[in-house]
């Protein structure tokens, strides 16, 4: 749920989260053989929370969260 300022997550089951944040690095995606370099689409000045049932990338440090969390992002 988001208010348009934040963004409010609530875990029944899985979901987990990641922020990324400068200097942004390249992303591999766990289920397809793709890769993105967010460096070139980003700024030192731009932060991103991804939140996702399950981990998406295999070379970054997705945090989960356990049933039952709520977590809020500004």
């Amino acid at each position: 749920m988001s208010n348009g300022q934040v963004l409010f997550s609530h875990c029944s089951t899985h979901l987990y989260y990641l922020v990324r944040s400068w200097p942004f690095s390249t992303a591999h995606l766990i289920d397809t053989d793709m890769s993105i370099d967010f460096a070139k689409y980003t700024t030192p000045e731009d932060r991103v929370a991804v939140i996702a049932t399950s981990a998406l990338t295999d070379n970054e440090t997705w945090t989960r969260f356990a049933p039952g969390d709520l977590a809020m992002f500004q």
